[in-house]
């Protein structure tokens, strides 16, 4: 018998709606354990190489290593979309243009949008939280 046969890896990538952007769907994988110390060890290494970056930007650098991991593939983002993504920056463009996924595009959106970032890691909180309360009931049983 094998512990991988006996368990449902609760990591598999799901497809999540974005709201307030009809057809934006977002690929999202959830890290496991050695993935997420292995972003958390990274995050500690570079820190002590930047003279002069505070402790306080830890979390920070942990939480974009976590998001660019998480989010594996989107579909259906437009540029219209972009619009409402990117509030106060002058997005050109084909309102109806859509732009493919890509890690560029990842990164460039991550740079630009707040209310991206807090979406995607409160999508991986929720799974995280869901598969914590599975363990604390089976806990208590």
């Amino acid at each position: 018998m094998k512990i991988i046969d006996l368990i449902e890896d609760y990591t598999i990538p799901t497809w999540e709606n974005y709201p307030n952007i009809e057809g934006f769907r977002v690929l999202i994988r959830m890290p496991d354990v050695p993935k997420t110390y292995s972003m958390m060890a990274r995050a500690w290494r570079e820190e002590r190489k930047e003279i002069g970056q505070a402790d306080s930007d830890i979390p920070v650098d942990i939480g974009i290593s976590l998001v660019r991991y998480a989010v594996s593939d989107w579909h259906g983002l437009r540029v219209s979309g972009l619009r409402i993504l990117a509030p106060g920056y002058k997005v050109g463009g084909d309102p109806e243009q859509e732009i493919p996924f890509s890690g560029e595009n990842l990164d460039s959106l991550l740079r630009i949008s707040g209310s991206f970032f807090i979406w995607v890691l409160g999508k991986v909180r929720e799974r995280q939280e869901a598969a914590a309360q599975e363990a604390e009931e089976v806990k208590n049983l």
